[in-house]
């Protein structure tokens, strides 16, 4: 039933709001990320684990490469797919090799991707 959910791309969303529906969730992201209430880092790992409960593959991609951004471990991202993996059963299980081939490319410099927020430094 995971079509009939209210995400973008789904049943109950028509194509053509795709775009403004992805604007208007990175907007609330990046308002919601400007409290400071947590540390970034902590945050950047909270939307990653959110986006694999999800299964949104891009969000997941922009979502590494911002907690990595912070400052986050390998040990640290892991620790969010497990969690995300409690959350969303079975089928999240693929993202921990999915991220352990990831983090491989990312530590030898062979894989690039710019953060979807821009990481501001914190005090």
């Amino acid at each position: 039933m995971r079509d009939r959910q209210c995400t973008p791309g789904g049943a109950l969303f028509p194509q053509a709001s795709r775009r403004r529906s992805i604007a208007m969730n990175i907007d609330s992201l990046e308002r919601a990320l400007a409290s400071g209430a947590e540390p970034l880092k902590l945050q950047k790992l909270i939307a990653l684990g959110i986006a694999i409960a999800l299964r949104e593959d891009t969000c997941i991609a922009h979502h590494v490469a911002d907690a990595i951004s912070a400052g986050a471990t390998s040990s640290e991202l892991f620790d969010a797919v497990n969690v995300a993996v409690a959350i969303g059963g079975g089928p999240t299980a693929s993202y921990g090799r999915r991220l352990r081939q990831a983090t491989r490319q990312i530590e030898a410099g062979e894989y690039l991707l710019e953060p979807a927020v821009p990481v501001a430094v914190r005090s």
